[in-house]
């Protein structure tokens, strides 16, 4: 029988590694590209000052990084946006509908609160 220590043992290794998941979203495809682009644009920093080249090509070779980066990033994120949308699913199955935002801000709701009788 396990004692009380592998028990909690047990528990911390599961509670663990349910907090290392990502939770699954058609986003999570460039999260990935940007930890690989930042990856990579660090290694290019690091070679970049330790070649000997004008700090002026640096800025240069950094920047068009960044701004490809940007771009890789704004072009893919757009494109998975009108994909999920033209499937009819949305990225965030938290979304409220129409009818649950407008309940929420109906006038009856918003004076349930009120004790002085005023509405």
């Amino acid at each position: 029988m396990p004692t009380e220590s592998e028990n909690s043992t047990t528990h911390k290794n599961k509670s663990a590694k349910k907090r290392l998941q990502v939770a699954p979203s058609p986003l999570n495809e460039v999260k990935l590209d940007i930890g690989l682009f930042i990856l990579v644009g660090l290694i290019l920093f690091l070679i970049v000052e330790l070649v000997n080249i004008r700090q002026g090509l640096r800025f240069i070779v950094l920047g068009v990084w960044a701004l490809s980066m940007l771009a890789w990033v704004v072009l893919k994120t757009q494109a998975i946006i009108k994909k999920t949308a033209l499937q009819g699913n949305p990225l965030d199955n938290n979304i409220l509908s129409k009818n649950d935002i407008s309940d929420d801000l109906s006038p009856d709701t918003a004076n349930r609160g009120r004790t002085d009788g005023a509405k």
